[in-house]
């Protein structure tokens, strides 16, 4: 793994990693830059730890300093939380770092910059990857999986404390210790939550140095520190006359006494006063100093004061620091970056501290000249402070659920407090076990919509709830509702609960414990088996039938899911390597996909605001009103739980192939079960049978016997049905193995004589062969053969599918598939056919107000478009390619003069509302998609309807101007009415 962080518009991410060897070319003709470029990669990374933990690496003469110094931060960091070390690849003597250091090998990680010769693929960035991985910069599981892979815990056989709950053991600044996702107490080996209760007496970094108070009534953050203060002026000018010193007082805590020396300064970017000539030692690399006019009230100016800083920049952004501190405590802000959090902490930005620079002497001037930064490293005249309050964390805890208590329940407020609350809960019977969240009275933020808690950036209080794994970034809950139960990946979800004290944060949670024989699908094989009826996601989205998603990597004719029963638009797993659980594609278009909720454990809910509006409509919008809608979701009643159903023996029998029984001889076999089948010729060929939910077992799903000159069969039974419904598939998926692995005898590629053969006919009325095949009425061709027509096109408009099929294959029976295709619908050119409603459309580019759209579209022999139903609003959706576009909805009373050029129309008055009617035929809206808070009153002069581009439906000024589709009806041919 590597990490990213974002600095000046520099990224880790452009900087490539190579793995380098020993040379066989003599490259000392070439100059040293020239020598990296050409140094040849030894192939993929050690396949093992690297010896002792020890990297060496070396950077690219190409690199910047500012790279160099990025790239070196990293490494810091992963050398601070694990065991490895990172030296720097040299050659002194004739000898290598790694000869020197008897490595036992000549590898080296070199580092340099991504040039432009690297391709770039294409990616769109609004894609969904994964619905439940959320955006963040989270890299706990890649130090783990970093630490253990090097076996980091091999060092540490003498660490008695186990680390649970997804935390690890590994070396933390040298010592071993645990590891633990955020919330969780490492001292207790991540089977506890943090607290703020030490069990020890706090110890701080060795000194000496200081630390800055916000004010005089703060305290130190212990007894070790020494409080003082130091008084200076500043000039300020002054709009009545000369300048004007203002006198500042600067109060800080200093630390003289020696700690224990293995205490080391947390990874950060801060700074600290320092008190004598020397910065410490664990990672501070800048100094920098200020120049303060001193001040005195009876003695006046008394010369400069000097104050040093010792700062610090090393691990990332995000990363909470572990401090002993548990009184409130400043540190001061780096230059250009973040407040880095603390664990128990509240974190809040303190008022600068101003200071103006007196320079008079040439010593002076050289002083500051010759710093690592100048005085604006510190952000021009202010010291800027991260100033840390203790939080409540005394709260929470570990919950474990069986099914003696499988469920638990709470309520918790936050009294205003500043609270860093974790709730850990645990199903114990198995690790396929599942735990189901559902959380009420709500009360965390002020925001409407509880779906944008993550694009609510002004929040400060927030609620995570963690259920894919918890030390992976979950989701945020905030507002006044969360209607949606949450279901846990695994069978640990913890909540996190962070507040600040200004405002009221409460909320109900309940948490229950599903074990896995009362699912509807085997947990063992990620839900593969399962073969229910549920066609919609967790979010009550359509699924799109398999068919239709050839361009995304999972459909009907892949062959590596053939043992998958994709059966129309059901939700299956084909890919349990890969996903946990049954899910569905939901756009052919991303191949954006979701998981179903197949066991209808969740509750049923509204994401969108105004379903009020659209309960009573005939077309009632499921996906965004499911709850409202509740009266047309389908009647899908979930499948029996996996721990009642079983399979029995099979008894059918497929020709060349027979199944190897268990040794033990059963009579059922539960879900999710498989028996291997082999081929009778060759006995190294092997493939799998499963138990399916149904009590059925699945099909062979592969080639276990390929066909041969002495017999041909299909390994797949539905290969007869799927030639019916797709013709072509035979010839399109010629490459993926099907036809030969599972359907040789429908497709035809048996090596025998291939009978009996079909006879080409010609096409129906208005329609021919397509003249790419090479086929002519009357030729013969064997089964599994597809023949495509096509309408005939004239110059000025094509004819139209009227009826039968385009694409029709020849059967294993001798007759051809489908029905003989017949034209006679009548498009002009430029407008685009739905056959669904026999309509045409046009989309004109200009933009036009919406009455020169409808004198337009009058002009066009047609009307301004009308939607209907959810399939009309799909096919307008694709026509319009994101623009948004005038739909011919209004509520005005008369148009008169409706032409191009003017236009006017009569409008009902202020008070009067005649309601909203479609243009075309003045016919009530049945169906609506209207958007939140749309439409409009009367009174605000917004009376027409403009389709948005995500397809929502909005009231504006009928005067604006947007681009509109026009609509006619497919007319029939003259020549055949």
């Amino acid at each position: 793994p590597y990490w990213t962080e974002e600095v000046k518009g520099l990224s880790l991410s452009k900087i490539n990693v190579t793995l380098v060897g020993k040379q066989s070319l003599d490259l000392s003709i070439f100059s040293p830059c020239e020598r990296e470029k050409f140094e040849a990669r030894v192939g993929p990374w050690p396949r093992g730890p690297w010896p002792r933990g020890i990297i060496p690496y070396k950077f690219d003469c190409a690199l910047k300093s500012i790279q160099k110094a990025r790239i070196k931060n990293v490494l810091r960091t992963i050398e601070a939380f694990t065991c490895l070390k990172f030296v720097t690849y040299t050659i002194k003597k004739g000898r290598t770092t790694n000869q020197r250091r008897c490595l036992r090998h000549h590898r080296y990680v070199l580092f340099s910059e991504i040039t432009k010769e690297v391709d770039r693929v294409k990616y769109r960035k609004r894609r969904l990857v994964h619905p439940d991985l959320e955006t963040s910069h989270s890299r706990y599981y890649q130090m783990k999986t970093l630490s253990n892979f090097n076996r980091c815990y091999d060092r540490c056989n003498h660490f008695k404390i186990k680390c649970e709950n997804d935390g690890y053991l590994t070396l933390v600044y040298g010592r071993c210790a645990c590891v633990c996702p955020s919330g969780l107490d490492p001292s207790t080996g991540c089977r506890s939550v943090f607290t703020s209760a030490m069990t020890k007496k706090d110890l701080y970094p060795s000194g000496p140095y200081a630390l800055p108070l916000v004010n005089s009534s703060a305290d130190c953050p212990s007894q070790e520190f020494d409080k003082k203060r130091i008084q200076f002026y500043i000039d300020s000018p002054s709009r009545n006359g000369p300048k004007s010193n203002q006198t500042y007082v600067l109060f800080y805590c200093v630390h003289t006494r020696k700690g224990w020396p293995w205490i080391q300064w947390p990874l950060g970017s801060y700074c600290i006063f320092l008190t004598t000539s020397r910065c410490p030692r664990k990672g501070f690399q800048w100094s920098h100093t200020i120049y303060l006019r001193k001040s005195d009230r009876y003695a006046g100016d008394t010369g400069l004061q000097f104050i040093f800083l010792c700062c610090k920049r090393s691990g990332f952004a995000e990363e909470e620091m572990v401090l002993p501190f548990k009184l409130p405590f400043t540190l001061i802000k780096n230059w250009k970056s973040r407040c880095r959090p603390a664990k128990g902490m509240y974190l809040e930005h303190s008022k600068p501290i101003p200071y103006r620079v007196e320079v008079e002497t040439e010593t002076e001037v050289e002083v500051k000249k010759n710093s690592h930064y100048t005085l604006e490293y510190l952000g021009g005249e202010k010291i800027n402070l991260c100033s840390y309050r203790p939080a409540l964390t005394d709260c929470g805890g570990v919950f474990r659920l069986n099914k003696t208590s499988s469920s638990y329940s709470f309520y918790f407020s936050n009294d205003r407090e500043i609270v860093q609350c974790t709730w850990l809960f645990k199903a114990t019977e198995t690790e396929y076990s599942r735990l189901v969240l559902d959380i009420e009275n709500v009360a965390i933020e002020h925001v409407s919509d509880w779906r944008k808690c993550t694009q609510y950036s002004r929040r400060v209080n927030e609620l995570e709830v963690r259920y894919q794994r918890v030390g992976e970034p979950g989701i945020s809950v905030c507002g006044t509702s969360f209607p949606k139960s949450i279901i846990s990946e695994r069978n640990t979800l913890l909540l996190r609960l962070i507040t600040v004290g200004r405002q009221w944060a409460n909320f109900t949670a309940t948490v229950r414990a599903i074990e896995p024989e009362d699912m509807c699908y085997s947990m063992k094989d990620s839900g593969r088996t399962y073969v229910g009826d549920v066609n919609f996601t967790r979010d009550f989205e359509p699924c799109l039938p398999w068919s239709e998603t050839t361009e995304c990597q999972i459909h009907i004719f892949n062959p590596k899911v053939f043992n998958t029963v994709l059966d129309g638009n059901k939700c299956r797993n084909p890919n349990p390597d890969v996903k946990i659980r049954p899910w569905c594609y939901t756009d052919k278009k991303d191949c954006k996909w979701n998981y179903c909720d197949v066991c209808l454990i969740g509750r049923i809910y509204d994401t969108r605001l105004d379903c009020y509006k659209t309960g009573s409509a005939v077309d009632c919008p499921i996906y965004g009103c499911a709850k409202t809608c509740s009266h047309v979701l389908p009647k899908v009643d979930a499948a029996p739980t996996v721990g009642r159903i079983r399979c029995d023996r099979p008894t059918d029998t497929f020709v060349g192939a027979e199944p190897i029984l268990p040794t033990i001889p059963r009579d059922t076999f539960d879900v999710g079960e498989s028996l291997f089948y082999k081929c009778q010729n060759k006995k190294k060929l092997l493939t799998k049978r499963f138990c399916l939910t149904n009590g059925q077992w699945s099909s062979l799903g592969g080639s276990v016997c390929l066909y041969n000159d002495t017999y041909c069969a299909d390994m797949w039974p539905r290969c007869a049905e799927l030639i019916k419904k797709y013709p072509s598939f035979c010839r399109i998926f010629r490459f993926t193995g099907m036809p030969y692995g599972m359907c040789a005898f429908t497709c035809g590629k048996c090596r025998k004589t291939q009978t009996p053969r079909c006879v080409v006919k010609r096409g129906g009325r208005l329609a021919v062969l397509r003249r790419k095949q090479g086929l002519a009425a009357g030729d013969r061709v064997h089964r599994g053969t597809s023949v495509s027509y096509r309408c005939r096109l004239t110059r000025w408009a094509r004819y139209l599918p009227d009826s039968g099929n385009k694409v029709r294959a020849c059967l294993a029976s001798g007759r051809w598939s489908g029905s003989r295709l017949t034209c006679r619908n009548v498009c002009l050119r430029s407008w685009k056919y739905n056959q669904e409603n026999r309509m045409c459309y046009k989309k004109i580019y200009k933009r036009q107000s919406y009455i020169k759209a409808l004198g337009m579209c009058l002009t066009l022999g047609g009307e301004l478009v009308s939607l209907k139903s959810q399939d009309e609003l799909r096919f307008i959706q694709d026509l319009k390619d994101g623009a948004q576009i005038w739909i011919g909805l209004d509520r005005l009373l008369s148009v008169t003069n409706t032409t191009e050029n003017s236009a006017t129309f009569s409008d009902s008055g202020e008070n009067d509302d005649p309601g909203w009617f479609w243009r075309s035929d003045g016919s009530r809206p049945l169906f609506a998609n209207w958007r939140s808070g749309h439409p409009f009153s009367k009174s605000t002069n917004k009376h027409c309807v403009v389709m948005g581009y995500s397809g929502w439906w909005k009231s504006l000024q009928c005067l604006r101007a947007f681009r509109f589709v026009c609509q006619t009806p497919a007319r029939w041919s003259k020549k055949f009415s």
